[in-house]
């Protein structure tokens, strides 16, 4: 064979490589689920899978005309996109990766489509741009989805928050009616009994007298729990001499000695109402489960958090297993503590080995987490 023979069918073999590496390209292409397409230096588009040309429209538009054509804006903002803005004119013109940009767009044959849009550039040996490949993907269900999960989380916190709102203010109004009713009518039974106390004779004085003594126990328990229901000092104090207070109630009903360390500022209202309720819960698990000796409240308050502890050098207990139960149900305490505390966007850890005591810890932020949805006209 000649020279120019040899050369003829290297040529061949070389153009049928080409053409096998282009065919297995474009098959690949073919079956990706994304939409991808190429363009040249000039930004002309020289190929496009058929998943591009199915977000699209069903056609690609060639030649930087079509970034004029395209109407297109960003999702999160809503602003129109100039036809500099576009990943892929950037990436030839600048030599830029731009990925995952969410864009709400209008396809050639007019739907209305979320698409998440990656350019990256095409360089030659030479480290010369000679174009650029384009990968989109249609995340219209998925962001519409999303959307929807977000406004139905949003709507059920504001709900859950309501719902707080009006079993705290369930508490209160029995706290006054306790207060108002039961406390007069004990109170009247006192005159009473002191008038029947002059009237009788020593035989019944003795036993006048141990009423007396249960009746004022009776005005010491309705007190106390007054002041669990609703606190009025809450209001009046706030947060941290009403911890304070608290604090002092359990240590002399229990004996355990308890310490409150670290200061507070001013606490929102709800924010106080849930720390307070979480304290509570935290004080009377100690006394049921703990047999502590020693337990410490601990106070900090950062510009945009609030964090709150309860520390004990009880017996402990398998916090893993315990919070499984509570998420199924098994320890209402604990679990209503949690959800209080997520439903004001914080969080709530327990940390507790078994002879190494427990520490509950509470974060919220002091910045409410959520928008609560506006009625609709």
């Amino acid at each position: 064979m000649t020279k120019d023979g040899e050369k003829r069918t290297k040529r061949k073999r070389a153009l049928k490589a080409v053409e096998e590496r282009e065919k297995l390209l474009r098959l690949v292409l073919g079956t990706l689920p994304v939409g991808v397409a190429v363009t040249d230096r000039v930004g002309d588009i020289v190929l496009a899978n058929a998943a591009s040309k199915l977000i699209w429209g069903d056609t690609i538009v060639s030649g930087r005309q079509r970034w004029v054509q395209t109407k297109a804006s960003w999702h999160d903002t809503g602003k129109s996109i100039s036809p500099t803005e576009w990943a892929s004119v950037k990436a030839l013109s600048e030599g830029k990766t731009s990925l995952n940009e969410l864009i709400d767009i209008e396809t050639y044959d007019g739907q209305r489509k979320i698409i998440q849009n990656s350019a990256a550039p095409i360089r030659n040996a030479g480290g010369l741009i000679v174009g650029a490949v384009i990968v989109n993907e249609n995340v219209t269900e998925r962001v519409r989805a999303e959307s929807a999960l977000r406004e139905s989380t949003n709507r059920l916190q504001h709900l859950s928050r309501r719902l707080l709102a009006v079993q705290e203010e369930e508490r209160r109004h029995l706290s006054r009616e306790l207060h108002d009713e039961f406390g007069q009518l004990l109170f009247a039974i006192t005159l009473h009994l002191d008038t029947a106390k002059e009237l009788a004779g020593d035989a019944a004085r003795s036993s006048l007298d141990e009423c007396a003594v249960l009746l004022r126990r009776a005005g010491a328990e309705l007190r106390s729990l007054v002041l669990e229901l609703h606190p009025t000092m809450l209001e009046s104090a706030g947060l941290e001499p009403t911890l304070r207070w608290l604090a002092e109630q359990h240590e002399q009903g229990t004996g355990i000695a308890i310490q409150v360390v670290g200061h507070l500022n001013d606490v929102p209202s709800n924010l106080a109402i849930a720390c307070f309720r979480a304290i509570q819960e935290s004080l009377t698990n100690v006394m049921r489960h703990a047999r502590a000796q020693h337990v410490w409240i601990e106070l900090n308050q950062t510009d945009s958090t609030l964090e709150l502890a309860v520390r004990d050098d009880g017996v402990g207990f398998d916090a893993t297993k315990t919070l499984d139960q509570a998420a199924s149900g098994g320890h209402v305490g604990l679990s209503g503590m949690k959800e209080r505390v997520q439903i004001l966007g914080g969080e709530l850890a327990v940390d507790s080995k078994r002879g190494h005591g427990t520490r509950i810890r509470i974060r919220l932020p002091l910045v409410p987490p959520i928008t609560e949805p506006q009625p609709t006209a």
